[in-house]
C-alpha cells in the first residue's frame, strides 16, 4: 500500500485514504472497463482489476491473429491491469489498461518445478511495482510490457534443505551437449543419437550375451512376449577423451491407438542387466526400476518456493496437501566398483556415489544448473554419472 500510495501521488498528486476506506473485491464474469457509479465511497475513487490469462486463453479471448509460435511458447500467462480513477459517478479522470506478459527469466531455483504458477508471491509483489508506475502516468502510452520472472517449486523437505543458499554451478546445455566446471576445471559431455539393436535369441546369428543376461531376458520373454532390443545411446567425456556406450536390454510391443497408428512400449528388463561400456569394459552395472514412491521424501502441495532460500517459503492454501515423492526412474548400482544412485524425477536428479549425495542437478531433457554436496569426487567419475542420469531414455 506505501508504494501504491506513493506512486499515486507522484503520478496523479493523489493520497489513498486510511486503510478503512479501501475495499477488496473478486471481479465476477461480467467484468468490463466500465468504471463503478454510485458508489458509498466518497470521491475521488481508484478501482484496479487485475485479470490472470493463460497464453492460449489471452489469444482466443481478443481474437489475436498470431502464427508466432514462439508467443505461445515464450509467455507462461498474461496479466492485464485496468486503472480508473474517477472524480465523480460521471467522470473518469484516468481509465488506462497495461498488458504484461509473463515470461521466463533466469533463476537459481532447483526443486521441482510448479509449471502452472507463473509467479509467486514475491514475484506478484514485483509485478505491481513495476506496472503502477506505467499506468498511473498519464503521459506513457505504453499497452503491453513483459516482465521476465523466476520459476516456482513446490515445498519439500529434502531438496531446498540441502541446497539453500549454495553455490549453483551453471550448465550451458544445447543439443545434446552440456559445458560446466567441476572442481574448479572446465567439462564438457555429450550424448549420442538414441539408436537400438535387435537381440537374437536362436539360430546362427544368436546374439552372445552373458549367462546372467541370457537368464534376465529369457525369464523376460516367458513373462511377455515381446521383441527383444538393446536400447543403445553413446555418451563422450570430451576434455577427458572418454567415449561410453550406455545399454538397456528392453522390450518393445505396439498399441494400436484410435486413429490406427501403432505406438511403441517400451518395458526395460528388470534387474541389473543395464550397462555403461567404455571400450571393450563393463564399467557399470546397474538396474532400472519405475515408479519409486520413497515415504521419507515430501512434498508439500500447499507451499511454493523460489527453490534457492529457505525465507521464500510461502503457503499459498490454508490446508496442508503433503504427498510421498514418486520417482519415476530409479536407477542403483555399481559404477567402478562403488555403489551409485540417480534418482529421477521431472526437472531433478538426485546423484549418490558411495553412498553419499555428491550433487542435485536441475534441469529435465539436460542439466541447466547443479549443487555439488559433500565431498567431491574425481571429474571421470561425475562425468560419467551425468551421462547415466540425463540419457534420453530415462525421461
Amino acid at each position: 500500500m506505501q508504494d501504491l500510495d506513493s506512486t499515486l501521488f507522484i503520478k496523479q498528486g493523489f493520497k489513498l485514504a486510511n486503510n478503512s476506506s479501501i475495499q477488496f473485491l473478486p471481479l465476477t464474469k461480467d467484468e468490463s472497463n466500465e468504471y463503478k457509479q454510485n458508489s458509498p465511497l466518497p470521491y475521488p475513487q481508484i478501482n484496479i482489476n487485475l485479470v490472470e490469462y493463460t497464453t492460449a486463453g489471452y489469444i482466443q479471448q481478443f481474437n489475436l491473429d498470431t502464427n508466432d509460435s514462439a508467443f505461445a511458447k515464450e509467455v507462461l500467462s498474461v496479466f492485464k491491469l485496468q486503472v480508473i480513477i474517477t472524480e465523480s459517478p460521471t467522470k473518469a479522470l484516468l481509465n488506462k489498461d497495461l498488458d504484461i506478459l509473463i515470461k521466463q527469466g533466469p533463476s537459481n531455483g532447483i526443486g521441482i518445478p510448479i509449471y502452472n504458477l507463473p509467479v509467486t508471491a514475491n514475484g506478484f509483489a514485483e509485478l505491481l511495482k513495476k506496472s503502477l508506475p506505467i499506468i498511473l502516468d498519464s503521459t506513457n502510452h505504453f499497452e503491453l510490457i513483459e516482465m521476465k520472472v523466476a520459476g516456482a517449486f513446490v515445498g519439500d523437505n529434502f531438496i531446498l534443505e540441502n541446497t539453500a543458499g549454495l553455490e549453483r554451478t551453471p550448465v550451458y546445455s544445447k543439443d545434446k551437449l552440456s559445458k560446466y566446471s567441476y572442481n574448479n576445471q572446465p567439462q564438457i559431455i555429450r550424448w549420442g543419437n538414441q539408436e537400438y539393436r535387435e537381440i537374437i535369441l536362436k539360430g546362427k546369428n544368436k546374439t552372445i550375451l552373458n549367462d546372467s543376461l541370457q537368464k534376465g531376458v529369457e525369464y523376460a520373454r516367458d513373462l511377455f512376449d515381446a521383441d527383444i532390443v538393446f536400447l543403445l545411446q553413446e555418451g563422450r567425456d570430451v576434455l577427458n577423451d572418454k567415449n561410453y556406450l550406455l545399454q538397456f536390454p528392453a522390450q518393445i510391443a505396439y498399441n494400436i491407438n484410435d486413429d490406427g497408428q501403432a505406438k511403441p512400449y517400451i518395458n526395460l528388463i528388470t534387474g541389473k542387466y543395464h550397462y555403461l561400456i567404455e571400450g571393450k569394459d563393463t564399467i557399470a552395472q546397474f538396474s532400472v526400476k519405475r515408479n519409486i514412491v520413497e515415504t521419507e521424501k515430501k512434498l508439500f502441495a500447499h507451499q511454493v518456493t523460489n527453490g534457492f532460500t529457505m525465507s521464500s517459503i510461502t503457503n499459498i492454501e490454508n490446508t496442508e496437501r503433503i504427498i510421498n515423492m514418486n520417482y519415476p526412474f530409479l536407477v542403483e548400482g555399481k559404477l567402478w566398483n562403488q555403489p551409485f544412485k540417480i534418482c529421477i524425477s521431472t526437472g531433478l536428479r538426485e546423484i549418490y556415489f558411495n553412498n553419499q549425495l555428491i550433487c542435485i542437478a536441475y534441469g529435465n531433457k539436460l542439466p541447466e544448473r547443479f549443487v555439488s554436496l559433500g565431498e567431491s569426487i574425481n571429474a571421470t567419475t561425475f562425468n560419467a554419472l551425468m551421462i547415466i542420469a540425463y540419457n534420453q531414455f530415462l525421461q
